[in-house]
């Protein structure tokens, strides 16, 4: 775990290309952390937009794809990315539930897509630097496969390693322009 830290640390503060850092945070993630992983970043009107998804089975990353083209992250969901950004707390599952695949998917065809791409288990973790959300970055896996407790520690490491990259590289794109 602590060389996959320092690995994701050298590759972040090397990487001078916003929108290639923001791949590679998915990536980096994928399939060591987890099976597929979204990043959600707040833009400049408040939304949040996805900018990143990776996913260890190129059909399930078209199927992603897919249902972000057609379901972009709810502003007003009662759980996932969304409502980590608001609240600014790490939602862990287990095992996901009917529940809240029901509150992250109210749409029948957005649920038909997610249970396409087998979702298990997730944590989402907001991407906090300086006092500042930015977004979050979400990972899952897929049946046969779960998180656990200590895995939200590794996450959350991340997400501040990540969070502090994205900032840096916007601080850097001001100061260029």
């Amino acid at each position: 775990r602590q060389r996959f830290l320092a690995d994701a640390s050298r590759m972040l503060a090397e990487s001078m290309d916003y929108q290639g850092t923001l791949t590679m945070i998915a990536r980096l993630a994928v399939p060591d952390l987890a099976d597929w992983c979204v990043v959600d970043l707040i833009q400049g009107d408040g939304r949040m937009a996805r900018v990143a998804i990776e996913h260890k089975d190129p059909l399930r990353l078209t199927l992603a794809h897919t249902l972000q083209e057609h379901f972009p992250p709810r502003s007003d969901a009662a759980v996932g990315p969304s409502h980590v950004v608001r609240t600014g707390r790490t939602e862990f599952e287990a095992q996901i539930s009917d529940s809240s695949i029901r509150a992250i998917a109210p749409e029948a065809e957005r649920r038909r897509l997610l249970a396409g791409l087998g979702l298990n288990s997730y944590i989402s973790v907001a991407l906090n630097t300086r006092g500042r959300i930015l977004g979050a970055i979400t990972f899952f896996t897929d049946t046969g496969r779960s998180l656990f407790p200590d895995d939200v520690a590794m996450a959350e490491d991340l997400a501040r390693r990540a969070a502090t990259a994205i900032d840096n590289l916007r601080l850097y794109d001001q100061a260029q322009r």
